[in-house]
């Protein structure tokens, strides 16, 4: 049978990417092309070992917050978005986490590495490690980037939680994002890195937000592994 690897990426963000030239390491790629590969075969086995757990739709919502999926049931967590679109153009999207009873607002780490396609046969790089108050899972758009723009099809893509119950741990967060920009960067896409360093303590819940305004459609899934 097969199962979702659990060991989550190292916090060092040198690990996940090259400093000098903002390019993501082969680590960090071999690892998320691993874990797609092993849950496409899941899926098309029909054996995926998951649960559908919660599903947050957005309009014009200021954040879509999960209180009631994460516990002790599961030891992994799929977090899918779908269409995160913006109401103030090319703004933030960050993920918090809920610990010890409140989302906490401050103390994370997190990088956004990938690249962004400029015109025919062209493309670009880019990295992000801007953000204190969550986790970065959208762009900066002061960085080479592309913002998510308001008017398109928004953010898209798939996280993974891991080990949220593990006592003595940072709780990492891992994954790829997808998003629409305009002119020649009329795609982003990254891989996603990130973890909460205030404490080690479980985390909750999470929350999704753009950080200068609400998020004007999409909607997110999350979903539970046994792994």
């Amino acid at each position: 049978m097969m199962t979702i690897p659990g060991n989550p990426l190292p916090i060092s963000p040198a690990l996940w990417t090259d400093l000098n030239t903002g390019r993501p390491t082969d680590q960090f790629y071999n690892y998320v092309f691993k874990l797609d590969n092993i849950i496409g075969n899941l899926v098309q086995g029909g054996t995926a070992p998951f649960s559908l757990l919660n599903t947050l739709v957005a309009a014009n919502s200021a954040s879509l917050d999960d209180t009631t999926s994460i516990s002790s049931t599961y030891n992994l967590y799929m977090i899918a978005l779908d269409n995160l679109a913006p109401i103030v153009n090319t703004d933030d999207l960050i993920l918090q986490y809920r610990v010890s009873g409140a989302f906490a607002a401050a103390n994370y780490s997190s990088i956004l590495a990938g690249a962004f396609a400029t015109g025919a046969g062209g493309v670009g790089m880019a990295a992000d490690a801007f953000r204190n108050d969550g986790i970065m899972i959208g762009p900066h758009a002061n960085t080479q980037f592309s913002g998510i723009i308001n008017t398109g099809s928004g953010l898209s893509g798939m996280l993974w939680l891991h080990l949220p119950n593990g006592a003595g741990n940072h709780k990492h967060l891992t994954g790829s994002v997808a998003w629409e920009s305009v002119g020649a960067q009329l795609i982003n896409s990254a891989v996603v890195g990130g973890t909460y360093i205030g404490s080690t303590a479980i985390v909750t819940g999470i929350r999704v937000k753009f950080v200068g305004g609400n998020i004007n459609f999409g909607n997110i899934r999350v979903y539970g592994l046994k792994t």
